[in-house]
């Protein structure tokens, strides 16, 4: 018990910098601000009544509800990102003419911010599902397929050379030599398209959406009620985060020599 109490104290010297904000805020936001703003419980509520907030949300049920479906949408969406972005990435990465033929229409596309297909989305799927998971879909794939593809140009042409001059099979360079090394650089794609998924998925919801995170943002600004909006964005930082650390698990996982890297 004593043990598990010292760790969690010893992890709590990387908050410092976030609790001395939190503390800040609190202060700056009951005190110093309503000198300057009378309105200033509406511009900026204090710490604490975002946390009040935060709580009647959470007893009457209604936060897990918005949490489920923004939850389902960026699976589902970052998902099939996912397989899709991978897929290509190594498609473009071991072939020559996929990658001529891919890498233009990559170029025109990419730009193009994720929320600008949302008039299109909607009139190709009207106000459904389907439409909030093609915004998150194209959202994230770019991240993925990108970081994917520089995974498997970067990987030393020496460790080609090596593994063909031992005879070893096309199949087994690749499960072997390409795969691992292309490792690092497809999770930190994960990563990155995970948090694009959670930032794309607030404009989706703002425009077409009665239920999610976005939402009960959206929902906040209309009822003047900002400590509601501090609560959605305070969520979706803290399941990002929550995300993040998930997929650095299982990177140390699969390419543990990575972690040793980093930690020299």
């Amino acid at each position: 018990m004593i043990k598990r109490l010292l760790n969690a104290l010893y992890g709590l010297r990387y908050l410092d910098l976030l609790i001395f904000l939190l503390i800040f805020w609190q202060i700056f936001s009951s005190f110093i601000y309503p000198h300057f703003e009378p309105r200033s419980s509406i511009f900026l509520p204090s710490f604490s009544r975002v946390l009040k907030e935060l709580w009647q949300l959470s007893i009457n049920g209604v936060l897990w509800q918005h949490i489920l479906y923004s939850f389902k949408r960026v699976m589902v969406g970052f998902s099939l990102a996912s397989v899709c972005g991978i897929s290509l990435g190594f498609i473009m990465g071991l072939s020559r003419t996929a990658s001529k033929q891919l890498e233009g229409l990559c170029a025109v596309l990419r730009p193009i911010p994720p929320v600008a297909w949302i008039p299109l989305s909607l009139l190709w799927f009207g106000v459904t599902e389907k439409q909030q998971f093609f915004i998150i879909f194209i959202g994230a794939i770019f991240p993925v397929l990108f970081n994917t593809l520089d995974g498997v140009r970067g990987i030393p042409s020496e460790y080609k050379n090596v593994a063909r001059s031992l005879g070893i099979h096309k199949s087994l360079l690749f499960k072997k030599v390409i795969l691992p090394a292309a490792i690092p650089k497809i999770m930190l794609g994960l990563r990155s398209g995970m948090g694009f998924s959670w930032f794309i998925i607030v404009a989706a919801e703002f425009v077409s959406a009665p239920r999610g995170l976005g939402y009960l943002i959206l929902e906040g600004r209309n009822v003047i009620l900002t400590e509601r909006i501090f609560v959605g964005m305070i969520v979706i930082g803290c399941i990002n985060l929550i995300f993040y650390y998930m997929l650095t698990k299982i990177e140390n996982i699969l390419a543990p020599w990575q972690k040793m890297n980093l930690d020299e």
